[in-house]
């Protein structure tokens, strides 16, 4: 038993409990008894994440229940159960107290609105301590048993020596096969890991290579779990999977195969995009068969996350698989107009214009490439091109160029103009507009290795891209002349991409395009699916999510350094937004931190000289703005059925700016009604916090199936990381 219990507790994950007044007799002897179970770890505090949380409710002193029955207190236990998916289980006696009806109210609420695994156990007074923690431990151990304490304690010290015995190898022999038992599961479990971690780089061929041994393994092993139903707690002490999650496991296996021979033809170039589509809905069934399945097994909590974020993906992926054969060219030529943005100089669609690119794709190929610098095109621009009011505002130009065409903040607006500067300005023309910046060719570089750039000779990688950039970018001109030595030298690169190299350069487009980093625009035909995600960068306000009557919020902020300086990596920010509704409108405060970390105050670092816009549904009546506590003036015009505010910020070097915006919406006038809000990111940052605070009258009911960071009383509270789409989505209910 001891050689077992230490294969156990090495190859299988432990058992956490969090248990609350351990110092009582019911707490001492409930943690007395765990502790005679295998893989079990024992937690006094909020110090970590916990399996199973078992609040002792009113066991105490009279002079201690105040405190442990406090709202606070069980607030805190609830939010840690929610967070950590961690089954909670509340233990009360048998008598009826005005905060003994506290707690098990708040509970069930949380329950309710959060899905939270909860048990509620009302222990008599008739009970001792030794057979109510019995009681408490079955509901999560149904075959536990309590080992005497003669078993715990070592044998007495012989007095005389024995000659071995032959016996011993008995016990040896009938440990071999659950010795492997637990090689199989552990390797189960790897495997399947690396399926869904490869699949996720886009390394299609690693990833079928592992969804073959996981399926051979979990074959291997489903006799012999079903031969041992009979010790069906000793196989889950163990932690080896029970049948069901097996067959789930079988067929996530041969669904991770189906998906690498998808990816095979996405590697020939050639395709069928309804077999795709078929293949990609019977992988989707799958990973929704093996999150049901799992859901019993707390151990398989890691494959789960794991499985929900790729199904996730798919699930937004999937409506653009029809138009793959168009954005490839399949069967075709097409020729690209590419925006190759500056993002250390931020503007709405990714960064500044320095350089665009005419390339022609064949056959899912890069079939030629030509690379042009704005400050040498706009010089052959012809006419006066008036341009945008707030634009000539912030910059203080009279006529409009190429290099500033990304300032609208709808990307097919973007677009449609770039086509017609590079038309006027070079007399090409192109089918396609897409947007990248230099964030996402950083990424390229972790796929295809360093690039050596010319004349110069040097070796840039991802690792030093920026800080040599920044060291040799010039003052003299708009269009560093490092850039136009890069590009060519890493488009070269992608030309003759490895069939790995390609499935994961696929993948970053297609993250790329899911985090809003590059937006994608077809001239000939519009209304793609692209527009239906949202990848083609447009700013429509998306239809109401729900049967309710809708309150639709709409948050797009942008910024745009207009100091013409490079100090967008020496900026970091973080946000929070207020919601406070009352019985006639919607408060909404918006406030954005803003610290420059510049380490020189001159160029190519500095102020950072901002214009800021925020776009917001077209019912919003702006209030103010103010930045360090003063107030300053801001222009707020339609825009798209929606209301554009703007203004400019100045952050100077080693300073932070408090940037404060308000404005109300009018409330719908239903008993019930649904909220929802959407966030958008903008390209070129990266990622910040925002905290998201809702509050509400008292005697208003909210259901949200999002799970608050925290709950009170008329408060929801939410952080969210700005990467992407944002959405949130609360029911109110009025008295």
């Amino acid at each position: 038993m001891p050689i077992l219990r230490l294969l156990t507790e090495i190859i299988s994950p432990q058992t956490h409990f969090l248990i609350t007044r351990p110092e009582t007799k019911l707490g001492q002897e409930l943690i007395s008894q765990l502790q005679t179970h295998p893989n079990t770890e024992i937690i006094t505090g909020l110090d970590g994440p916990a399996d199973v949380i078992i609040h002792l409710a009113g066991f105490d002193p009279p002079s201690l229940s105040e405190t442990l029955f406090h709202t606070s207190h069980l607030h805190k236990l609830l939010d840690t159960a929610i967070s950590h998916k961690s089954r909670f289980i509340l233990v009360i006696p048998a008598k009826k107290t005005a905060l003994q009806e506290t707690a098990v109210s708040l509970v069930t609420q949380f329950g309710h609105n959060f899905s939270l695994d909860y048990r509620i156990i009302e222990l008599p007074h008739s009970l001792d301590a030794s057979e109510s923690v019995s009681e408490i431990i079955h509901t999560f151990l149904p075959h536990f048993k309590k080992t005497p304490a003669l078993l715990l304690s070592s044998p007495p010290a012989l007095k005389t020596r024995r000659q071995p015995s032959k016996l011993f190898l008995l016990p040896l022999l009938l440990l071999i096969p659950w010795v492997f038992l637990l090689i199989q599961g552990l390797a189960l479990y790897l495997s399947t890991t690396c399926s869904l971690k490869k699949f996720q780089q886009g390394q299609i061929a690693p990833s079928a290579r592992c969804a073959g041994v996981s399926k051979f393994l979990a074959q291997t092993l489903k006799p012999q779990v079903n031969f041992s139903l009979g010790s069906g707690y000793i196989l889950t002490s163990l932690g080896l999977p029970p049948a069901p999650t097996l067959d789930s496991i079988i067929k996530l296996s041969e669904s991770l195969k189906i998906a690498s021979q998808v990816g095979d033809l996405l590697l020939a170039r050639t395709f069928n995009s309804t077999e795709i589509t078929t293949q990609t809905n019977r992988l989707n069934e799958s990973l929704a068969f093996f999150l049901t399945s799992s859901q019993s097994v707390p151990r398989l909590s890691r494959l789960s996350q794991q499985v929900s974020l790729i199904r996730s993906s798919l699930l937004k992926v999937q409506p653009v698989l029809t138009d793959l054969p168009i954005l490839l060219s399949q069967n075709q030529k097409t020729t690209v107009l590419l925006l190759l943005q500056d993002s250390t100089e931020v503007r709405p669609s990714g960064g500044f214009l320095s350089h665009f690119a005419i390339a022609s794709l064949e056959n899912s190929r890069l079939a030629d490439f030509r690379f042009y610098d704005t400050s040498s095109t706009d010089s052959q621009l012809r006419g006066q091109v008036d341009p945008p009011a707030d634009l000539s505002h912030a910059l203080g130009e009279s006529n409009w160029y190429l290099r500033d065409v990304n300032w609208n903040l709808d990307f097919p607006s973007v677009a449609t103009k770039a086509l017609w500067f590079v038309e006027k300005e070079i007399g090409a023309t192109a089918e396609s507009v897409v947007s990248l910046h230099l964030d996402t060719f950083v990424q390229l570089l972790k796929i295809t290795g360093p690039v050596k750039i010319s004349p110069s000779g040097a070796v840039i990688s991802a690792s030093n891209f920026y800080n040599y950039y920044l060291s040799h970018v010039s003052a003299e001109t708009a269009s560093p002349p490092f850039l136009s030595q890069f590009y060519p030298a890493l488009f070269s690169k992608l030309e003759n991409l490895s069939p790995q190299q390609y499935s994961q350069g696929l993948t970053l487009f297609i993250n790329s395009l899911l985090n809003r980093q590059t937006f994608v625009y077809r001239a000939d035909s519009p209304k793609t699916s692209l527009a239906y995600l949202g990848w083609d960068g447009g700013v429509a306000v998306p239809s109401c999510r729900s049967s309710l009557p809708c309150l639709v919020n709409y948050l797009y902020p942008v910024e745009a350094n207009v100091g013409i300086n490079k100090v967008n990596p020496f900026i970091s920010r973080q946000s929070q937004l207020r919601f406070s509704f009352t019985s006639e409108k919607v408060e909404s405060i918006y406030s954005l931190t803003l610290e420059n970390t510049s380490p020189q105050p001159s160029w190519p670092n500095g102020p950072y000289k901002n214009y800021i816009r925020l776009l917001l549904p077209i019912q919003s009546q702006p209030a103010s703005v103010t930045i360090d506590g003063k107030e300053v003036s801001f222009t707020s015009t339609p825009f798209q059925n929606k209301i554009e505010i703007g203004f400019l910020s100045t952050t100077l070097p080693k300073s932070v700016s408090q940037i404060v915006i308000r404005w109300h919406q009018p409330l719908p006038q239903y008993q019930r009604f649904h909220y929802q809000l959407d966030f958008l990111n903008q390209p070129g940052l990266f990622q910040y916090p925002v905290t998201v605070t809702v509050t509400y009258p008292s005697g208003w009911f909210a259901s949200t199936s999002s799970v608050p960071a925290l709950v009170s009383a008329g408060q929801l509270q939410y952080n969210l990381v700005i990467s992407r789409i944002n959405t949130l989505d609360i029911d109110f209910s009025k008295p």
